[in-house]
């Protein structure tokens, strides 16, 4: 993994709901950049989530080196969809046409992001956080200082 300079680190947050997807991207220190949804009649959450994914990662295609994006991000996805995750972190093989398509597009997004100097496509890692997520790191930090 090629080291992270803060000032090219990009925080994206997508949601998925029926017949509508969202996301927000965020620098280093949390500060939006840009917010933006898509929609699809009667779509799945699941399929929306995957929409706004790919929302996301076309804005900062076409935006980068201006609106706060920078040239080479290194991209941190966060979604609530567990199957997504896998699909995306390659640790599940997409089975239906529109994990299948969506993967395609990630892929070449990835060759897309990919720095020249580099041989691995890590610039987009993708995340899982469940609805009910908490957390709590700064109360392991307290116990550190016990």
């Amino acid at each position: 993994m090629p080291t992270i300079n803060k000032k090219n680190l990009l925080y994206v947050f997508v949601k998925g709901h029926k017949g509508r997807g969202a996301f927000e991207i965020m620098n280093s220190a949390y500060k939006s950049q840009h917010k933006d949804s898509v929609s699809k009649s009667l779509a799945s959450p699941i399929y929306m989530d995957l929409k706004a994914i790919e929302a996301s990662l076309k804005y900062i295609k076409d935006h980068r080196g201006e609106n706060h994006i920078p040239q080479n991000p290194v991209i941190f996805i966060f979604t609530t969809y567990e199957v997504n995750y896998e699909v995306a972190s390659d640790k599940k093989v997409p089975k239906k046409p529109e994990m299948i398509q969506f993967k395609k597009t990630l892929e070449k997004l990835r060759d897309e992001f990919k720095r020249p100097h580099q041989k691995q496509r890590d610039e987009i890692k993708c995340y899982w956080i469940p609805d009910n997520f908490e957390n709590h790191i700064e109360d392991v930090k307290k116990l550190l200082k016990h």
